[in-house]
């Protein structure tokens, strides 16, 4: 009889064992869930930030105004340093920024591509190929590294 009450408790006590188990699971599985919500909707206020339509208004006009010479304007520019030069790499920087915090959430796979997709539109990813790869290759010069394009390249 005792060792019929020890298997019982036994059985008893995997079955808890089993039921707290999923119970954690499905906690953790709903606080990811929770946390990666905060993360896109912060992701998407910042995209939709004073600061950040700033940036990329003035870094398209630059592009508009200058046409196919706006990478050497921009050189040149930079080799002046004038406060022209430091307002656009500052626009540069906001916007290589928040593509940087996209690439890193989605290489720890915190983010998937659909999450990505849901952020960032394909006119978007073509600006991003088009005129930040360039103002990048002026600034990098001889370390110009393209990862983050390469990666927006196979997102798309």
């Amino acid at each position: 009889m005792d060792s019929t009450i020890i298997v019982i408790i036994s059985a008893v006590s995997a079955i808890a064992a089993a039921v707290a188990t999923i119970a954690a699971w499905r906690t953790v599985k709903v606080s990811y869930k929770g946390v990666k919500t905060q993360i896109l909707l912060h992701l998407r206020t910042e995209f939709s930030s004073q600061l950040m339509y700033d940036a990329l208004c003035l870094l398209s006009e630059f592009k508009k105004e200058h046409s196919e010479e706006y990478k050497f304007k921009f050189r040149e520019l930079k080799e002046k340093n004038g406060e022209e030069f430091k307002n656009l790499n500052n626009a540069r920087r906001v916007i290589k920024g928040y593509y940087l915090k996209v690439y890193y959430l989605s290489k720890a796979d915190i983010i998937r591509s659909q999450d990505i997709k849901s952020l960032i539109s394909d006119i978007q990813f073509d600006f991003m190929l088009d005129i930040l790869e360039s103002f990048e290759e002026v600034i990098a010069v001889g370390k110009y590294d393209d990862y983050l394009f390469q990666w927006a390249s196979k997102i798309r």
